[in-house]
């Protein structure tokens, strides 16, 4: 009997040592890419885990991730990493930089090809599609972000402007402190709500509410979000298997309803607005081929509309917050700022219209400079789409490989912008003209560049515009200094909020 079980504990043991043998093999296998391919490269630490697992797992925001592998090895052009087992480059020289997302855009123009639920209802967008797809809808959009469309949103940040102002006199009234982040989202969901979706959120008068609610967690830091995320692009069979979602059913239920209740709300009454939704209404209604086996379908239309919000809402909603941020810390900029307003403001009869929002130069030098300190997204990952020989070397990348471009990192090296780390607007005046171009891209570059670009800056200028010229903002000491960031997310957002002591003018 001893002797059975003995057998079978050695058996057991044979087995366990060459599954966990088989297992190493499978979780290292990769590891040697880039040492065969004559690449410099970080050497990762555990199987399976890659050499960004600091950041994939929420132990360090992306901000300070990149910040520590562009420190390290700033001095050389690439540097070769593993998410997970798959092999990536870091792109640290900035004409390699400009290679890649500009000159050899051909070589470039997908981002990791992702797997898309089935139904698709709320994935299926711009940023996620490939190939002849995404070309094909990016020109089909293009024209939903026309100058004369953005012109025609104008009234409608403007209204919704007023229940945020309404929104910080109860503050003042009650002598407490605003936090930014939770009045900026939620004006955000209003002003987005109703040119993503034609709806009134109603969000700054009802925070409670199932639109707030919603909104309030689609990129709500978490870990299982982003290891999901991750997951979805590195590992599609392991996400079909695991049966993975980000976003909450419920969500998607949500919005898909939501768009389609105002569609046929518009449909049935005959209402035609100037606003992003009225364009993909007016793509659906073609019915036409937007490329060979591309329609645009319900599907396109629910999944754009609800991107065009996302995408809006969390990052426009902590560049606001960095921006006041910025201005509270510099109290002599913050007074120059009120001033230029008050003077450009008088040009134009006291009216905020593009063309006086235009005038505001120093208004653009925050804005701009802000946006250099902490752009909405630290990084951009684009996703070789054909062979592609590295400029100066014998180093080719195949088809599928990643690179990654580290914006954040590239924004705060002194060899772009001097004193990276102090928040100077003056850099940004065009008669210094003293900016590298291809060094600054708080919204990416070249053709893949945010579509929704002009949008957000405009919205941010006519925002910060409004409360500078109402109130002056002073930093609460709630405000934890050094500004601590959210830990997995993509996105560069403050994390336990920014709190402001505000005074009206």
């Amino acid at each position: 009997m001893w002797e059975t079980i003995s057998s079978v504990l050695s058996t057991g043991l044979v087995l366990l040592i060459i599954t966990l043998l088989l297992l190493y093999y499978y979780g290292t296998k990769n590891y040697g890419y880039w040492k065969k391919l004559g690449v410099p490269y970080m050497k990762p630490k555990y199987p399976f885990l890659g050499t960004l697992y600091e950041f994939q797992f929420g132990y360090k925001s992306v901000k300070e991730f990149d910040e520590e592998i562009y420190e390290k090895f700033r001095e050389k052009p690439y540097i070769g990493t593993f998410c997970f087992t798959e092999p990536e480059l870091y792109l640290i020289d900035i004409k390699l930089i400009e290679a890649a997302l500009v000159k050899d855009f051909s070589s470039f123009y997908n981002r990791k090809k992702r797997m898309l639920k089935k139904s698709g209802y709320i994935t299926s967008h711009l940023p996620n599609l490939v190939d002849h797809q995404w070309k094909s809808l990016r020109q089909k959009l293009s024209p939903a972000f026309s100058l004369n469309k953005l012109k025609g949103m104008i009234e409608q940040f403007l209204f919704f402007s007023h229940g945020l102002m309404k929104n910080i006199d109860t503050f003042i009234e009650k002598s407490e402190p605003i936090e930014s982040d939770f009045l900026f989202k939620r004006y955000l969901s209003d002003v987005i709500g109703s040119c993503a979706f034609g709806v009134n959120a109603n969000a700054l008068d009802d925070p409670n509410g199932d639109y707030s609610h919603f909104c309030e967690n689609i990129y709500k830091p978490s870990s299982y979000r982003l290891l999901m995320r991750l997951i979805r692009d590195y590992y599609p069979n392991l996400m079909k298997l695991i049966r993975g979602n980000r976003y909450d059913e419920r969500l998607e239920e949500f919005f898909v309803g939501l768009i389609n209740k105002n569609k046929e709300y518009r449909e049935k009454n005959n209402i035609v607005r100037n606003d992003f939704f009225q364009s993909l209404i007016d793509l659906r209604k073609q019915d036409g081929e937007l490329a060979k086996n591309v329609i645009f379908d319900d599907v396109l239309m629910y999944s754009n509309a609800f991107i065009f919000y996302t995408a809006g809402f969390e990052t426009v909603a902590s560049t606001l917050s960095f921006c006041l941020y910025d201005l509270a810390t510099h109290h002599k900029v913050q007074e120059k700022l009120h001033r230029h307003i008050v003077a450009v403001l008088k040009e134009h009869k006291g009216k905020i219209t593009y063309e006086s929002i235009n005038e505001m130069h120093f208004l653009n030098q925050v804005v701009s400079e802000s946006l250099r300190l902490r752009p909405p997204i630290g990084e951009i990952r684009r996703a070789v789409t054909k062979a592609y020989q590295i400029p100066g070397t014998n180093i080719v990348l195949p088809k599928g490989i990643s690179i990654v471009v580290p914006i954040q990192c590239i924004h705060m090296d002194p060899k772009y912008f001097p004193e990276p780390e102090k928040f100077l607007p003056e850099r940004f005046d065009p008669e210094k003209n003293t900016i590298r171009k291809e060094a600054y891209m708080p919204y990416g570059a070249g053709p893949r560049m945010c579509i929704g670009m002009q949008f957000s800056n405009i919205l941010l200028k006519i925002v910060v515009c409004q409360l500078i010229l109402n109130y002056k903002f002073k930093l609460n000491p709630k405000t934890e200094i050094p500004l601590k960031y959210a830990t997995s997310t993509y996105f560069t957002a403050p994390d336990g909020g920014m709190w402001f002591d505000v005074e009206k003018r």
